[in-house]
């Protein structure tokens, strides 16, 4: 028995489909030891911060600790996969730093909700091209709700905005973990 060019195609079709969407889980499932750490560390620093605004500095060694967490988590993927991107991701990631620097120079003053709301704002649109430019697409609706959260409780909730991110910036890192996890 042959098939049809037609029949073909279509096999070819449901196999592509197949791959992609083994593809996506794995990248799924990749992300989301990174999303569940830096969830614990943007809720332990928004939360710092809104109690002791002056402790401020405890971004400093969060920071340390999440780079470091991530290289180690990179280094012990077996799947190949961070070596595939890594340096794209993290190169990614440092073009954004360097631009928020930037930003940061130029607008200055900012206030403590302005600077608290500009990573996350930052990161959100990282998350976003993830998303769009991977198979792992619900890396973009998550960048998307932490863009559009971030500006709700900053126009919403000032008072309160470092308290917010904590609970939805935070926390929405730690959920849409779980949510990569069980891809």
């Amino acid at each position: 028995m042959s098939l049809t060019p037609a029949e073909a195609q279509i096999a070819l079709n449901d196999i592509e489909k197949t791959e992609n969407r083994a593809a996506a889980s794995q990248y799924h499932r990749v992300s989301s030891p990174y999303l569940i750490m830096w969830g614990i560390i943007w809720i332990i620093g928004y939360t710092v911060t809104a109690a002791i605004q002056e402790m401020s500095i405890v971004w400093m060694p969060l920071i340390v600790i999440g780079v470091v967490g991530s290289i180690l988590l990179a280094r012990r993927d077996p799947s190949g996969r961070t070596q595939e991107f890594g340096w794209r991701y993290g190169a990614s990631f440092a073009v954004i730093g360097i631009f928020n620097t930037a930003l940061v120079a130029v607008m200055s003053p900012l206030d403590y909700n302005q600077m608290s709301a500009l990573i996350p704002l930052a990161v959100g649109v990282y998350y976003a091209f993830i998303g769009i430019w991977t198979k792992a697409w619900r890396m973009m609706p998550l960048g998307l709700a932490l863009i559009g959260l971030t500006a709700l409780g900053y126009f919403m909730m000032p008072e309160y905005f470092r308290y917010w991110m904590a609970a939805v910036g935070g926390g929405g890192l730690i959920v849409g973990g779980l949510w990569m996890r069980n891809a």
